[in-house]
């Protein structure tokens, strides 16, 4: 199978060691398990570190200032909002099921077909009228090469603002696997994915956009395809769907008109906060698509303190982003480019995130020892001469 190169934990860059000890502490349970295939999103129920983790992004400042027995009642009421499932095929010869099925919640139904004449990743939404979108930055090797595609499978009734709902969709879309037609007799890959639900291109968004967003990771393997010898045959395809129950991470709106907020504030617990900003010119102003982290007010302090005290052995907390920026096909090397930065405190933020205009990113947020995680899909249109044909959709899950 491909080697997983994306998969791995990011590099940091130096700390102080007892920051470096902190954090490995903190990475190692949390993300190590990515780079050997491991579903994403699956940290919430791997150790009891993972789920300190998982708790921790589902509580409140104040929460997290509360006793050890309110702690207790935190953590399980973020399990219960943190919804992870698994689908699983997996055959050979005659033997198991050809496909499998998941929820995914408020949403719909994502389906994994393995046939020898037939692998697909299929999403079947509830409803037709709102706009449902799965993006996919697919992973393949190909004639020898690690390679990456952004893939979008999307699934609406009306296809434009103008659109008088006969130039949409089937009820049901989706992506192959497969890099040949008919389907190669042996191939592997793996993918990262955000799904996500808004109303649909005919219309306003206003603040109805109410659906958590969900990530996804996906692997596949089969080989033996072209033989005829059917005992010989074999696939396996898995995907993950993680979804935060109670938040939605994102920014949608259709129309320059459009009252949907141009930007939210999402609050990260111990770890600060995060902020989206997807917005159009305003009198004259450049317009602003980004994603922007600021650490605790605790934090910033000690911060501050740190770059006062004369003693060069004083760093501090460390607190940056490291950000895989996945935009069009090809090249891994090429079309994965990477970008780290530290919190400026004069700036009192860390550098801002630059939402692609048509793409993904995978953020990794470190505050402290504290890690977050991201997966956002982007498209935007800022400078179309018609207004109302100017949107924003963004979406983020937790990973």
């Amino acid at each position: 199978m491909m080697h997983h190169r994306c998969t791995d934990h990011p590099r940091r860059r130096p700390a102080a060691p007892g920051v470096v000890a902190l954090v490995l502490a903190v990475l190692l349970p949390l993300l190590g398990g990515l780079g050997g295939g491991a579903a994403a999103g699956a940290d919430g129920t791997l150790s009891p570190a993972a789920q300190a983790h998982a708790s921790s992004e589902a509580t409140t400042d104040a929460t997290s200032a509360a006793s050890a027995t309110d702690g207790a009642s935190a953590r399980t009421a973020a399990r219960r909002d943190l919804r992870t499932s698994t689908l699983l095929v997996r055959w050979r010869g005659n033997r198991g099921e050809r496909q499998d099925s998941v929820t995914v919640p408020g949403i719909g139904v994502l389906t994994a077909v393995c046939r020898p004449n037939n692998t697909i990743l299929r999403l079947r939404p509830y409803h037709r009228s709102p706009e449902t979108q799965m993006w996919l930055a697919k992973h393949q090797n190909k004639r020898g090469k690690d390679t990456v595609a952004v893939k979008t499978v999307r699934i609406y009734r009306y296809a434009t603002a103008d659109d008088d709902g006969t130039g949409g969709t089937g009820k049901q879309a989706h992506e192959g696997l497969n890099r040949a037609t008919p389907v190669e007799g042996r191939s592997s890959g793996f993918a990262h994915g955000v799904i996500s639900q808004r109303r649909g291109r005919q219309a306003e968004v206003g603040r109805s956009n109410t659906l958590p967003v969900s990530s996804l990771y996906l692997e596949w393997y089969w080989e033996g395809f072209r033989r005829k010898d059917v005992k010989r045959q074999y696939c396996r395809v898995k995907a993950t769907v993680t979804t935060r129950t109670d938040e939605v991470l994102g920014l949608s709106w259709h129309g320059e008109d459009d009252g949907a907020p141009r930007r939210q504030v999402v609050d990260l617990g111990a770890a600060g906060s995060v902020r989206f900003t997807c917005r159009e010119s305003v009198d004259g102003s450049d317009p602003v698509q980004e994603v922007t982290f600021y650490p605790s007010e605790e934090t910033a302090a000690a911060i501050a303190e740190a770059l006062a005290d004369e003693d060069p052995d004083t760093d501090g907390p460390w607190v940056g982003t490291y950000v895989e920026r996945i935009e069009a096909e090809g090249d891994v090397r090429d079309h994965v480019v990477v970008e780290e930065a530290e919190y400026d405190p004069v700036a009192g933020l860390v550098p801002p995130v630059q939402l692609p205009e048509n793409g993904m990113l995978r953020i990794w947020y470190y505050a402290d020892g504290a890690v977050r995680t991201l997966i956002v899909s982007s498209y935007w249109i800022v400078n179309d001469t018609d207004p109302a044909l100017n949107l924003c959709e963004v979406a983020a899950a937790r990973f």
